[in-house]
């Protein structure tokens, strides 16, 4: 746990601007802080009814504990993610020993999309925890009778808050695969009308305060709007509709899960060879009800119009639990399935070492954008010794391997990308000017850059005015007070008749405006396709000084 979190932390501290949809819960709970309202969602200026309240609360606290930065704002997923694999690891521990538990943990915090979303300031990871604590809960109900009413109400807690995390799906999810599960178990008739009852009131009395506060603030258009059109119509596609190809959402449990899910075939036939077990012993049950909650997650967003890697979050711990289980085995060692996975990961980790050297490594006379070496080297090195642990027939400290070149290899990753994205995307440096140019500088930014007005706003900690035109630009300029404005550089050669002498350009420099990830910052020819110049223009130049350039920082 210690080496997983140490990795998340470094990747969370790493990137200096958000990615995929993390700016829209950050900047929401700034602005929550900003106007002292703690009920209802505003993204920039407007009401934001995309998710319910608990995410955004969490990161409030977070904010408020260490301050207004882009870790604070990842800190709480991250440490969701860490009690979602402790939990995992303790429920695994529980069916099938302590070395299961131990590569239970492993396997999931060392999954590709879990670990991933540990450093996102989103409310995904959030929902997994509470969705997995909800499924293990009502578990240990079901084989614990003289349990099952306390454990259950626990559950319905759980049920209640993965509501407050992302909304119905939070209830649905389980409970669709509690049911599934009782049902191949023939154990329907356990639930019992008082059991429905309380967990209805539970799951009714920790949602419903907040709806109904966001009511009390807005009418109820927002509940309309959340329960409508982000969640009822989203999943008909009515709202927003993806078109996915037929097995997108197989496929994105497959990739999401690796390198692990190389194991899926002989983690499946191992649960296939001792179905008489499953209802037999707690543990075959178990797997029963993991292997239940994995298809139910699979399926219900497999239905869906609206399809997204991420959604199979809350399936990675079930299978995290089944891999840990099956690696615990002594006999795994000596079956074929289980020798080639083993081989494949070292493989796998071997070829990716090789190709991040070559794709990576600093060519002679070149400009070096990415500093990658210690990552090629790092994950070579694993595969290396991974390979030579499985010659040896030592196979727990090879599986080891396969965590150790995961964790370390995203924290230089992460380190390592850094530069790249401070300099093509200069928002921590364009706000820190607008800082030493006073406090009462206003902002503005062209609507060429609107991908950067969120994370300006969270920086800036105001919403930047928009401007689209060189016109505009030059109306925004010549009003009263300190004025800042980032623009596309082919405006500012205007400026210098219609405003000489009283504006400068602070920066020029290529900007990524057209969305940043790491597969453009790797690809140099992608990247100089999409990078284009940027502007950094102020009103306070001295007289008769014109337009001032200053050095790229």
């Amino acid at each position: 746990m210690g080496a997983a979190g140490g990795s998340y932390a470094l990747v969370a501290a790493a990137h200096p601007v958000f990615g995929r949809a993390e700016v829209y819960f950050a900047e929401s709970a700034r602005a929550m802080i900003a106007s002292h309202r703690y009920v209802t969602p505003r993204y920039l200026g407007q009401p934001f009814f995309d998710k319910p309240i608990l995410s955004y609360w969490a990161i409030v606290a977070s904010f408020q504990a260490f301050g207004v930065t882009h870790f604070a704002a990842r800190l709480p997923s991250l440490l969701a993610a860490l009690a979602t694999a402790a939990l995992t690891g303790t429920a695994t521990a529980r069916l099938a020993g302590k070395r299961a538990g131990l590569a239970a943990a492993a396997v999931l915090s060392s999954s590709y999309l879990f670990g991933y979303f540990a450093t996102l300031s989103m409310s995904d990871m959030w929902l997994t925890l509470f969705v997995s604590a909800a499924c293990a809960l009502l578990f240990a109900g079901s084989v614990q009778a003289s349990r099952r009413t306390a454990a259950w109400w626990l559950a319905s807690v759980c049920l209640g808050l993965a509501f407050l995390s992302k909304g119905p799906v939070g209830v649905i999810l389980p409970v669709g695969s509690f049911l599934s599960y009782l049902a191949l178990a023939r154990e329907l008739k356990q639930i019992r009308l008082q059991h429905l009852l309380t967990a209805v009131a539970t799951v009714g009395v920790l949602a419903g305060v907040w709806f109904f506060a966001l009511w009390r603030e807005n009418g109820t258009h927002a509940l309309y709007a959340f329960f409508i059109e982000e969640n009822l119509l989203r999943f008909r596609g009515q709202t927003y509709s993806t078109d996915r190809s037929f097995g997108y959402m197989p496929l994105s449990f497959v990739v999401g899960g690796l390198p692990w899910t190389l194991l899926l075939p002989a983690v499946g036939w191992e649960f296939w060879r001792k179905r008489r077990e499953w209802r037999t012993s707690v543990e075959g049950r178990g797997q029963m009800m993991l292997w239940c909650h994995a298809a139910v997650v699979i399926s219900f967003f497999w239905l869906s119009r609206m399809q997204l890697d991420y959604y199979i979050l809350p399936a990675l711990p079930a299978f995290a639990a089944m891999a840990g289980m099956y690696l615990a085995r002594p006999a795994a060692r000596h079956e074929l399935l289980a020798r080639i996975g083993g081989w494949a990961l070292a493989v796998t980790l071997i070829l990716l070492g090789a190709a991040a050297g070559v794709y990576l490594w600093p060519k002679p006379g070149g400009e070096s954008l990415w500093s990658g070496e210690m990552l090629a080297v790092w994950v070579l090195a694993c595969g290396l010794a991974m390979a030579a642990l499985l010659a040896c027939g030592r196979h727990a400290p090879a599986y080891a391997m396969v965590f150790l070149a995961i964790c370390g290899g995203s924290a230089l990753g992460a380190e390592a990308g850094s530069p790249a994205y401070r300099r093509y995307v200069p928002v921590a440096d364009y706000t820190r000017a607008a800082r030493q140019n006073g406090a009462a500088t206003t902002l503005a930014l062209s609507s060429d850059l609107d991908l950067w007005r969120a994370e300006f706003a969270f920086q800036a900690g105001q919403v930047p005015q928009r401007v689209d035109t060189p016109k505009e630009l030059a109306d925004f300029l010549g009003g009263s007070g300190p004025r800042m404005a980032v623009v596309p550089e082919s405006w500012t050669p205007g400026l210098a008749g219609e405003l000489s002498g009283r504006v400068r350009v602070v920066d020029r420099r290529p900007g990524l405006a057209k969305g940043v990830t790491l597969a453009t910052l790797l690809d140099s020819a992608k990247l100089q396709g999409s990078l284009a110049p940027v502007a950094l223009v102020s009103n306070d130049g001295d007289d008769g000084a014109g337009v001032v350039e200053k050095p790229t920082p």
